[in-house]
């Protein structure tokens, strides 16, 4: 998936982040994370359920493309890559983003997602190469 939001220098410090955290951090920007990754999720339960099942205990790690200005509005002058690795699987993301529930292990797509939840239980630490 691609994500590329424009953020401020001063905006992206180095600490722990809830999904929540990040997603209210680059909502001034216009862009809304938690709605991205629940198109995505969702996406991925209607192309290949069975796969989707068969990784809903994987590690959820999300890689950000983070196109970079000084001043709000201003040039975009660099390229940042952040990746963050959340403290749960992707059953617990999707669960905590209200895309789903599980059954067994199985995820059920809710018809209406609670627009509260937007990842506050989901801790994200940064990754480094």
């Amino acid at each position: 998936m691609s994500i590329e939001p424009v953020v401020n220098y001063r905006t992206c410090g180095v600490r722990k982040y809830t999904l929540n955290d990040l997603h209210e951090m680059l909502e001034p920007t216009g862009y809304n994370l938690v709605a991205t990754l629940r198109t995505e999720l969702r996406g991925w339960s209607d192309v290949d359920h069975d796969w989707l099942v068969a990784h809903m205990s994987s590690p959820f790690i999300l890689v950000m493309r983070l196109p970079k200005t000084r001043t709000p509005g201003g040039a975009v002058e660099t390229i940042e890559l952040r990746a963050f690795v959340a403290d749960r699987g992707l059953d617990g993301v999707g669960f905590d983003i209200g895309i789903w529930e599980l059954s067994n292990g199985v995820p059920g797509i809710l018809l209406t997602t609670p627009d509260e939840m937007r990842g506050q239980n989901t801790s994200l630490s940064t990754l480094s190469a």
